[in-house]
């Protein structure tokens, strides 16, 4: 108990140290947050990471935008069907965000995460774009649709490939600055700006493009085709940058989510073993013998900030209906548009295009 109680101390010990750091850190953004610091140039690794990140978008909501037509008109799922496999492709996507955070900050670091994934995400896009040829499926009917577990295989392969790098990807771009220093870091704002812009780019040009590649005679082998290649482009250029990027390994010790989940349970286990305790106010006190205060209250922090999370799942639940319900919607809707005397159709699985459109206009509205 003793030697636990050492090593807890150790623990608490290093986390304090930790936080001076990033204390001293913030004391020096000061100058800069002033104007009173010269930015430097922006790491060359920078340019390869936003590549990477345009053709990696496109190759998500590429796919992810013809999607609903293709499971109900051509493998003849039903709308309600196709509806539940697209939220619960989306579902996995975010879920294994959680877990490739983790192998992440554990064991793998961030840069051979997002490509060991990446290559899952390839290979997850491949089958899917293949797997739209009926016979490759195995249906030899041409009155049948295709099988439909080439797509069911390649949608969860995607997902753990997107989610798992989608936790990584951010902080790989924080970590090609040095935020002790003040002309680096007056920089965070601005490519973390360009990031999003890179995100919402990609993201446009592919849910206006693949919904016309679907029409054409290449059909959805294109549509799903040219995404899947774009995203081995992706890869290829995360590779090509590897010389230029500041590769940080995961930290020896327990990880911050095994911290957390300590403290949650030695505080609820001594709470059951001691009762009620005069002078704790929060459960997470009774924690109090084997972390350091600073854990504690990072631990109580975290906690705070989950409250204003609960609404969360309900909001995106039905934001991203945008991408299943709204498109069969739109299916049925007069989608034909007069602007000036300029008149043009959207199909109804380019109707979501407006969302990425209007982030790309506000961000450099409110970029400084």
């Amino acid at each position: 108990m003793e030697e636990e109680k050492t090593e807890r101390s150790k623990e608490g010990y290093e986390a304090e140290e930790r936080d001076v750091e990033m204390e001293m850190d913030l004391a020096t953004t000061r100058d800069f947050e002033k104007g009173r610091v010269e930015t430097k140039p922006w790491p060359e690794s920078i340019k390869y990471i936003m590549s990477n990140e345009i053709c990696e978008r496109f190759s998500f909501y590429g796919l992810k935008a013809v999607l609903p037509i293709y499971l109900h008109e051509v493998l003849k799922y039903s709308e309600d069907e196709s509806t539940s496999i697209i939220h619960g492709f989306i579902f996995f996507a975010y879920f294994f965000a959680i877990i490739g955070g983790y192998v992440s900050d554990s064991y793998w670091g961030k840069f051979n995460t997002i490509l060991r994934l990446s290559i899952v995400y390839d290979i997850g896009s491949t089958i899917l774009a293949l797997t739209s040829i009926r016979l490759l499926t195995g249906q030899t009917n041409p009155d049948e649709p295709p099988y439909s577990w080439g797509c069911l295989i390649g949608l969860f392969l995607i997902a753990l490939g997107t989610g798992g790098i989608k936790s990584s990807v951010s902080a790989f771009v924080g970590d090609q600055f040095n935020e002790s220093d003040p002309s680096e870091s007056k920089n965070l704002n601005k490519v973390f700006s360009l990031f999003y812009f890179c995100i919402n780019l990609g993201s446009l040009v592919s849910i206006f493009l693949t919904p016309i590649l679907r029409q054409t005679r290449g059909g959805y082998l294109l549509a799903f085709g040219l995404p899947a290649l774009l995203l081995s482009l992706a890869t290829l250029i995360f590779i090509y940058g590897k010389s230029t990027y500041k590769i940080r390994l995961p930290k020896k010790g327990k990880n911050i989510i095994h911290i957390f989940f300590s403290v949650i349970y030695t505080s609820i286990s001594q709470r059951l073993k001691s009762g009620k305790i005069p002078g704790k106010d929060s459960i997470i006190d009774y924690s109090s013998p084997y972390f350091s205060e600073l854990t504690l209250n990072q631990v109580k922090s975290v906690l705070n900030i989950l409250l204003l999370f609960l609404p969360l799942p309900v909001f995106w639940s039905l934001f991203d209906q945008t991408g299943s319900t709204w498109v069969f919607q739109a299916a049925h809707m007069d989608r034909k548009f007069n602007i000036f005397g300029f008149k043009f159709e959207l199909e109804p699985d380019q109707i979501n295009s407006l969302n990425p459109l209007i982030v790309l206009i506000l961000i450099p509205i409110f970029t400084r």
